[in-house]
């Protein structure tokens, strides 16, 4: 029998469509880095650490960004788990993050110098690559890397007329939602600078479905954000 995603406007979280899960925000978790954060919502959990600025091998040799994604082996069951060291998935998260990072990482401060992500995820339900995104970000500040702005993300999907932000797991799974999108803005202009999908059920996507999820999606890093900056100003304060 399938579960209904929605009753009486009520997901099975007990959220409505447009509500995210709580976020819990962790600075300096990692002790050996330059910077780190833990980055929780809802039961799904990311951590994120950087080592560097540092020098290139060559000195005249321009600087990169390295991404190194993982997947905690108790993070999620087998048939769970959608990213495994060294697999598709985690090979293209990783370059997209390069691309994406490299276009808000001032990296001009630090021509010559690599910077190095590393991700771990600690725990899957639902919307990892998001979680990621959003811990890497608080992590690169936490390392004192400059920034053109902040990157922010969120999912989004679509159920019976209505778009839901904030997937879990069993919501991103579930044949009764049409696509799950994955976005990602920048913090003060709320231009895209990442998008990518699933096609959960094989639904067509008519152009209003996807304005309506990509919008929900924006919204929902708007959410984000704030709670973002809301958390680096108390740590900033303590």
């Amino acid at each position: 029998m399938t579960e209904e995603i929605l009753f009486y406007g009520f997901r099975q979280d007990g959220r409505r469509p447009g509500e995210l899960r709580q976020i819990k925000i962790k600075l300096g978790v990692v002790d050996n880095s330059s910077g780190s954060a833990l980055f929780q919502i809802g039961h799904t959990s990311v951590l994120a650490f950087i080592h560097g600025p540092k020098q290139t091998k060559h000195e005249k040799e321009s600087g990169h960004i390295h991404c190194y994604f993982n997947t905690a082996y108790f993070s999620s069951s087998g048939e769970r788990r959608k990213f495994s060291k060294g697999d598709k998935k985690s090979n293209e998260f990783e370059a997209n993050v390069r691309t994406m990072f490299e276009s808000v990482v001032l990296m001009e401060n630090n021509p010559h110098s690599d910077i190095d992500i590393h991700v771990l995820v600690l725990a899957d339900d639902g919307s990892v690559e998001c979680a990621a995104i959003n811990a890497i970000t608080l992590s690169l500040i936490h390392a004192g890397v400059p920034l053109k702005d902040f990157l922010v993300s969120c999912s989004s999907g679509f159920y019976s007329g209505m778009p839901l932000i904030d997937l879990t797991y069993s919501e991103s799974t579930s044949f009764q939602v049409i696509s799950e999108y994955r976005v990602a803005v920048l913090g003060k202009s709320l231009q895209i600078a990442y998008l990518n999908y699933d096609d959960i059920g094989g639904h067509k996507l008519t152009p209003e479905v996807v304005r309506e999820i990509t919008a929900m999606a924006i919204e929902g890093c708007k959410q984000v954000h704030f709670i973002m900056k809301q958390e680096l100003q108390n740590a900033c304060s303590n």
